[in-house]
């Protein structure tokens, strides 16, 4: 089986239907990828919503432990995670009902 990654229109397509998107791994950290890319979503108008395990808010939102906690769904999960963590992450967008993972 192969798998190709989608090419710049289907990403550009992606990220013009959302708007509200989970972050799952987002550090507190500034240095982090997982904060830089969702500061830079945020100053591009979308709505960030953190899922880490420790803390209560990050890049001033409130913080949820898994993407079922979050009110209202999302139209996107972000995943920042070690591979071995992706199974895990992957259940729990699916438990929230996601249709679109990252």
């Amino acid at each position: 089986m192969s798998h190709q990654n989608p090419g710049p229109e289907a990403l550009k397509s992606l990220l013009e239907s959302v708007k509200r998107i989970a972050v799952v791994g987002l550090s507190p950290k500034p240095d982090r990828d997982s904060y830089r890319v969702a500061r830079y979503l945020q100053e591009r108008g979308y709505e960030v919503v953190p899922v880490y395990p420790r803390e209560q808010t990050i890049l001033g939102c409130a913080v949820y432990r898994s993407v079922a906690e979050i009110p209202g769904g999302v139209d996107l999960v972000n995943v920042f995670r070690r591979s071995e963590a992706i199974p895990e992450a992957v259940e729990d967008a699916l438990r929230a009902g996601a249709t679109r993972l990252w």
